[in-house]
């Protein structure tokens, strides 16, 4: 990732905390910047996993951190 994207992000979230945003909205909000990040990706098929993983709703992506910390 590029210094100017790390600030983009680092902003971002920043923003978003400062704003009060709940890890939903926080969530919903990066996934256009998941989603570009993935069209950057030469190969289709690690694209369109890439892509998979970041259209992942809310509850799909909770159940799974949920399940990585136990």
């Amino acid at each position: 990732m590029s210094r100017a994207t790390s600030r983009l992000v680092l902003g971002t979230v920043l923003a978003a905390v400062l704003a009060g945003c709940a890890g939903k909205d926080l969530y919903q909000t990066s996934q256009g910047f998941r989603r570009a990040q993935c069209e950057r990706i030469l190969e289709a098929d690690r694209r369109a996993d890439c892509l998979r993983n970041a259209d992942r709703d809310w509850e799909s992506y909770e159940r799974d951190r949920e399940r990585a910390r136990r």
